[in-house]
């Protein structure tokens, strides 16, 4: 029987004990200017639901106040009321705040956990229907790199100009133009560690504030600011390689390719590599001081060239990636060589070089031609003209086969490439656009020259 009695009792203090775990508690208020109401968010932060069970949520805002009677959310959950703007009466403006109070069972309806948490009291901005909010999302070390990221978004309902951004860290004040950003976007903006003061390896105290200037007019101008701890880290002095030039010399014999180290430190020795069709070729070359660059000559007659051909050629700097480097992404650089006819094989030479020049440029029925001639002592390869027209608004490229020292070539192309279909317009030409010739005078490659429109008899 005892045995009995104190289950019996176990059973009704657990129930008792249970039914009574519900906590609520009114998390927000805010104004949703898309349905123009004042939503208050609602929790229940006990471990119980009470299905069937409701309670009065009371909220005073401006000069006026409703009841809703609601459902309790169930345990762990939110309930979110919206209260139209106009049951609260008529004076609040778009831009102001106005002090707002809510109370979740407000009659007291639901036995609580806890009774002395149900009310929140906040001073709410009124919204306009369509505007820009800007909020500074993130602040973040860029690990091993010089510089802290700074992410902002526009969480409002319209586009914005540019906002400055104002980065603090103790005395230290960095100010930052950001970008225009439609609604939903957003962008990051980098700045340097040093120009904030920040102790490397160790939590620095950052403060970020979007739209600094007022500038914008927002739907919020409250919410711009974030103050973040971050653990800041040391920037690692790395070199970085680029190839910045491949290109033959003046004598057509040899491929010259200029590497650069665009990194914080000194590099050690390493293979540059060159391919040009089913051959590649390697040099193992020394390394190169922080903002030093060197050029490697390999021998055109290695690569199986011949003169009055198009050749496409890539650059590859610490081919097998000895060196570790900043960015590993740009290491290499591709050109389309031409090379001369009479080059080629290693020998040879070119007799001089070729100068290209647009003589003129003529209509006939409906079609622009470019007069090129060659004014040089050597032949072309194969080259490109450009030619625009209608301030530039159109243009085209047309391949022509190289040029003979001293020969005359026109190229021909249909007006409408360019959007002409009548009336008088300026062209401008310009021959081997993309320089695959190298040339005795690089200057003289233009033509500009306005042209009237002729369709023909």
């Amino acid at each position: 029987m005892n045995i009995l009695r104190t289950a019996l009792l176990f059973v009704l203090t657990s129930a008792s004990a249970h039914a009574a775990n519900v906590d609520l508690i009114v998390q927000s208020i805010a104004h949703n200017s898309s349905t123009n109401q004042v939503e208050v968010t609602v929790a229940n932060q006990g471990t119980d639901s009470l299905p069937g069970s409701y309670h009065y949520l009371y909220l005073y805002a401006g000069s006026g106040s409703v009841y809703r009677y609601v459902p309790v959310p169930s345990a762990g959950t939110t309930q979110v009321i919206g209260v139209n703007l106009s049951e609260l009466g008529s004076g609040f403006q778009v831009g102001s705040t106005y002090y707002m109070y809510a109370y979740a069972d407000y009659m007291g309806y639901v036995a609580e956990t806890n009774e002395n948490n149900n009310a929140l009291s906040a001073y709410v901005w009124i919204r306009g229907t369509s505007q820009p909010e800007f909020r500074v999302s993130s602040i973040s070390d860029v690990a091993n790199s010089p510089n802290v990221a700074i992410t902002y978004a526009n969480n409002g309902t319209a586009s914005s100009v540019a906002p400055m951004l104002q980065i603090s860290s103790g005395a230290n004040v960095v100010n930052v133009s950001g970008a225009a950003l439609g609604a939903g976007a957003s962008a990051t903006i980098n700045v340097s560690k040093a120009s904030l003061g920040l102790v490397l390896n160790a939590t620095n105290s950052i403060t970020a504030v979007v739209d600094s200037t007022n500038l914008v007019a927002e739907g919020d101008e409250f919410n711009n600011t974030l103050t973040s701890s971050i653990y800041v880290t040391a920037p690692v002095t790395l070199p970085d390689y680029q190839v910045t030039a491949v290109a033959l010399d003046s004598t057509n014999t040899k491929i010259n390719v200029t590497y650069f180290n665009a990194g914080a430190s000194t590099s050690t020795y390493s293979y540059l590599m060159l391919n040009i069709g089913s051959v590649y070729k390697l040099a193992y070359v020394p390394g190169l001081a922080q903002n030093a660059s060197a050029t490697y000559a390999f021998n055109v007659s290695d690569f199986a060239m011949t003169g009055g051909n198009f050749y496409f050629a890539l650059g590859v700097a610490d081919y097998y990636g000895y060196i570790t480097e900043s960015s590993e992404s740009n290491n290499s650089k591709s050109v389309t060589l031409s090379l001369p006819v009479g080059s080629g094989g290693g020998g040879g030479g070119s007799g001089g070089l070729p100068d290209l020049t647009v003589q003129d440029v003529t209509v006939s029925y409906g079609s622009i031609g470019v007069v090129v001639k060659n004014l040089g002592g050597a032949a072309t390869g194969g080259f490109y003209v450009y030619i625009s027209g209608n301030s530039r608004t159109y243009y085209t490229y047309v391949g022509s086969p190289g040029l003979a020292a001293g020969e005359t070539r026109t190229i021909w192309m249909s007006s409408s490439n360019l959007g002409w279909y009548g009336g008088t317009i300026p062209i401008y030409a310009e021959a081997d656009h993309w320089n695959y010739v190298p040339e005795s005078n690089e200057s003289n490659n233009t033509l500009s020259k306005s042209v009237t429109y002729n369709s023909g008899p």
